[in-house]
């Protein structure tokens, strides 16, 4: 299997952002492993990529719809922003993780054969994000 050198570059850079921003002993955890009883606050830093992100997914499914290395390379920009900007600790960090995780994983199907099937599970993944958290104010 041959990689495009600027997708494995990007992949690098997006595990190193993923490791130096959460190397505080986050617990891994899965969705399954998390009851949404209640909503968790995040960072209003973090607030604009999250939404640059779903602006962007929208504006792609309305304008294109169909380039997807175009929505792979725009959610991965706000993804990085999203992550840099990240400073939260503790529980509510784990529980960023349980939604972040599978859904950069959802971002890296877009590169596959299963890339129509990804967009509507990345539609359930941002759909999933808002009944979980909101701005911490």
């Amino acid at each position: 299997m041959i990689i495009n050198k600027n997708i494995f570059r990007g992949l690098v850079i997006l595990t190193i952002l993923l490791i130096s921003s959460c190397a505080e002993n986050a617990k891994e955890t899965k969705p399954t492993d998390v009851k949404i009883e209640q909503r968790t606050s995040i960072n209003p830093e973090m607030w604009p990529h999250i939404m640059y992100g779903v602006e962007f997914f929208e504006k792609w499914k309305a304008n294109d719809g169909v380039n997807f290395n175009i929505l792979y390379d725009g959610l991965n920009k706000h993804n990085r922003a999203f992550i840099e900007s990240c400073t939260m600790r503790g529980e509510a960090h784990d529980l960023l993780h349980a939604w972040l995780d599978p859904h950069l994983k959802l971002i890296n199907e877009l590169k596959s054969d299963s890339a129509d099937d990804a967009i509507h599970k990345i539609q359930a993944s941002f759909d999933d994000f808002f009944q979980r958290f909101d701005i911490n104010d």
